[in-house]
């Protein structure tokens, strides 16, 4: 006969810190009711452009040259990116095509074939030199279109232009997607200056014509081996880091610099990954670092987030999240968002191309394959891009990503500051009037509490406003009212599954902060911390506690746990009080049990406790296991039980770290 026996999770059980209690062990009662707590820290916040968040945007490469012919969608664009009625763009970044060889047909995109501005040109007698002759910018006229139509509906937006190619009669290959060997580089050993000209005076041309930029970045995605020859994608130019690259930005500094552009700043390098950026930053010539104006940086791939800010406050230096996509729907996007925003805090994040799908029964590609005529997405579709663009219809058809974008384009402002919250959520507020802003995105298919403890801010207002998106379009940007509540510097609300919600606390004026560090929020029996006030105020510190049996303080802030229990310590300073609740709980360890116990064995449990007390013990399935109130348990049959502790008359459980099921001490029984 097999050999019946219990298996036990764990041989032995260390009990945690919560509120009042077990922590890891919570009141049985209120057991499946586990609610999130973010503590919001306004002294964590973003360090670049001074601390002021610069904006959301897409780069208008490459769905802008597309749309731009149509007055109709040129329109139904710059209303549904760049207005307050839709998602409220603050930055564009406006692709400067290097032009291809006009001979050439290998791209097979019907966007991506971005042109150049110029109109002829011509070599010196040595070749080592290039002249271009003539510009026009009508060249260039959908995209021009669609920049006026954005500037017209937000007239505070912000131009960077940005380079993929140098022209092809710039180029090693002759082609201005890329090298023969997609690793070398592309641009001519004697054109550097040359592409740094024609990027001052386009840049002088885009302004003559209303468009302003106010950075510019001179390669994209450099230190890749994507860009080949004939591709059949877009334009594209590798260049090595370190000499190549340091060349180009202080080519592209002096050239701008001679044209009377010296208020433009150099932007770079733009690469893929974030990794790469942070060691092609440490490649840079100290001239070239001199002459890079701010750090632009995509996330497609790599992890180094921290480590990247950490580089760009090391090298005084501002931070831009300047592009990023994928094919992902809402929830996606959110996702990515918060993870770039909270690991880097860079002061701007910027969109790929917004719109990036397009039906059009007309267009043929150069083999003569109708490649767009049966294109089609639907409201939850994982996509580039934020919609598709119908061209026989000439409107936009917008998907649920759009609408869980808006979540943050629309409420989270340039003059914000963002500050660190959770992996879940994005936080900032705005030091002028005290509003607080948080995202929070819920892809699962539950509901999940939440509680914002807004204590660091010297005021906080009563009234929050909630908007929220959800995944089957029912909701878009919808107010919601009644669920979500604000009392004491709380905020209590459920995140419903399937959504992204914004929240608006509203401010009373100029808010200060203070947030009390130098601690968790659960702390030891007996034992001192030194804890520290966070603030942007200043004068001398007054510490003080709500519950004296608990813990007292000293007035250095010395922190001395006596009782189980909670207190809130007060810190006030320049007639401003900030407070935060710490917990001493009850922590112990269950002893007795092996790691078998058979059917029909016995093992009597113990528990070590940090206070003195009676412990009485149940099951939740005495048809598997019985235990008596003094401890010893007994295997009855196969299966799984919960173990429950009494500890002075007050029964916990404990919740199991990989499922939702409650339990102390959870015990399968096998056969």
């Amino acid at each position: 006969m097999k050999a019946k026996k219990i298996l036990s999770a764990v041989t032995a059980l260390t009990l945690l810190p919560t509120a009042g209690a077990l922590t890891g062990f919570i009141p049985a009662a209120a057991a499946e009711n586990s609610t999130v707590t973010v503590r919001l820290d306004p002294s964590d916040a973003s360090p670049f452009n001074n601390g002021e968040f610069e904006g959301w945007g897409t780069s208008l490469c490459w769905w802008a040259n597309r749309l731009g012919y149509s007055e109709k969608l040129t329109q139904a664009a710059a209303e549904a990116f760049f207005s307050d009625e839709g998602l409220s763009l603050d930055i564009a970044r406006y692709n400067i095509g290097g032009g291809d060889d006009p001979t050439h047909n290998h791209v097979t995109r019907s966007d991506s074939k971005v042109p150049g501005v110029w109109e002829t040109f011509e070599y010196t007698n040595d070749g080592a030199d290039v002249d271009i002759t003539a510009y026009d910018v009508t060249n260039d006229q959908n995209q021009l279109n669609i920049a006026l139509a954005a500037k017209a509906a937000n007239p505070d937006i912000y131009f960077e232009g940005f380079s993929n190619s140098p022209p092809y009669f710039m180029t090693n290959s002759g082609c201005s997607s890329g090298a023969a060997d997609a690793g070398s580089n592309n641009l001519r050993d004697d054109m550097y200056d040359d592409f740094a000209e024609y990027i001052a005076e386009s840049t002088q041309l885009l302004k003559d014509n209303g468009i302003v930029f106010e950075s510019y970045s001179p390669m994209n995605e450099p230190d890749t081996n994507y860009w080949g020859a004939n591709s059949n994608k877009q334009e594209g130019c590798h260049y090595d880091p370190g000499t190549s690259q340091s060349k180009m930005i202080v080519e592209t500094r002096k050239a701008l610099d001679e044209a009377g552009l010296d208020d433009v700043l150099v932007a770079g390098m733009d690469e893929t990954s974030i990794d790469t950026s942070v060691n092609n930053l440490d490649q840079l010539t100290d001239e070239a670092t001199d002459a890079l104006g701010r750090i632009d940086t995509h996330t497609y791939s790599g992890s180094r987030r921290t480590q990247l800010k950490a580089k760009a406050q090391e090298m005084n230096k501002d931070l831009w999240m300047s592009e990023v996509d994928g094919g992902w729907d809402g929830f996606g996007l959110a996702d990515r968002i918060i993870l770039d925003m909270n690991g880097m805090m860079p002061s701007a994040w910027v969109m790929w191309d917004i719109i990036d799908v397009h039906k059009d029964s007309d267009f043929r590609d150069p083999s003569g394959n109708a490649t767009e005529a049966n294109n089609s997405v639907n409201y939850t579709s994982s996509l580039w891009g934020v919609g598709m663009a119908d061209h026989d219809n000439e409107e936009l058809v917008l998907t649920g990503k759009y609408y869980m974008f808006g979540q943050f384009t629309k409420y989270i402002e340039p003059g914000d500051t963002i500050i660190a919250s959770s992996d879940s959520t994005l936080a900032a507020y705005n030091k002028d009037t005290g509003d607080i802003k948080i995202v929070v995105s819920n892809s699962s298919g539950n509901d999940i509490d939440y509680s914002f403890d807004l204590g660091a801010f010297s005021t906080v207002g009563t009234d929050v406003t909630e908007i929220r998106s959800n995944r089957d379009g029912s909701e878009q940007w919808a107010t919601i009212t009644g669920e979500a509540s604000l009392t004491n510097k709380v905020l209590d609300t459920t995140a419903k599954a399937g959504t992204v919600t914004t929240y608006v606390v509203d401010g009373t004026g100029a808010a200060n902060y203070g947030v009390i560090s130098g601690a968790a929020d659960s702390l030891e029996l007996n034992a001192t911390v030194d804890l520290t006030l966070e603030t942007d105020l200043t004068g001398d510190v007054e510490w003080s506690v709500s519950n004296p049996a608990v813990a007292e303080i000293t007035a250095d802030g010395a922190l001395t746990t006596k009782a189980l229990g909670t207190v809130t310590v007060s810190a006030t300073v320049a007639g401003k009080t900030f407070s935060r609740t710490f917990n001493v709980p009850f922590t112990g360890t269950i002893n007795g049990v092996g790691r078998e116990l058979r059917v029909g064995s016995t093992a009597q449990l113990s528990l070590t406790a940090n206070i003195s007390g009676d412990v009485a013990w149940s099951v939740s399935d005495t048809g598997i296991a019985t235990i008596t109130p003094e401890g010893l348990i007994t295997g009855v049959t196969p299966g799984e039980v919960t173990i429950y502790i009494c500890f002075n008359r007050r029964a916990y459980a404990r919740k199991d770290n990989t499922s939702s099921a409650l339990h102390s001490y959870r015990n399968t029984v096998m056969g």
